[in-house]
């Protein structure tokens, strides 16, 4: 039966949109990436 993580094993944050498409294998799908604002704030 599948429970909920317990707090502090998962981590959120920002990968490549590359992951969204299969033709993409590799780790740097997975990678950590900056977001920049384009927002002008």
């Amino acid at each position: 039966m599948l429970v909920p993580a317990d707090n502090g094993i998962l981590e959120m944050y920002p990968v490549s949109p590359q992951v969204n498409n299969a033709r993409y294998q590799g780790s740097n799908c997975i990678e950590k990436v900056v977001m920049v604002s384009t927002l002008g704030l």
